[in-house]
């Protein structure tokens, strides 16, 4: 598996985490809920961000800086 095939799995798989996990928080009313839903939209909003500027022509031609800056969002 290619560099670039191997980072798009690892985000998707990402996303469909956080995804996930909102979707678990949706009903809860627990005291932190409603700030960790905040921060996961917020991830979220930041790799469609960084996606709709470093995967333009789509994942065949990410430049390293695009890179750069998934490998960074996958590590936060």
């Amino acid at each position: 598996m290619s560099s670039t095939a191997d980072l798009k799995n690892r985000v998707e798989t990402r996303k469909q985490e956080l995804i996930n996990t909102l979707r678990e928080l949706k009903n809860s009313t627990a005291d932190d809920a409603a700030a960790t839903r905040d921060a996961i939209k917020k991830r979220l909003s930041e790799l469609g961000q960084v996606l709709k500027e470093g995967v333009v022509k789509g994942w065949e031609d990410v430049g390293d800086a695009a890179k750069t800056r998934i490998e960074r969002w996958l590590q936060n």
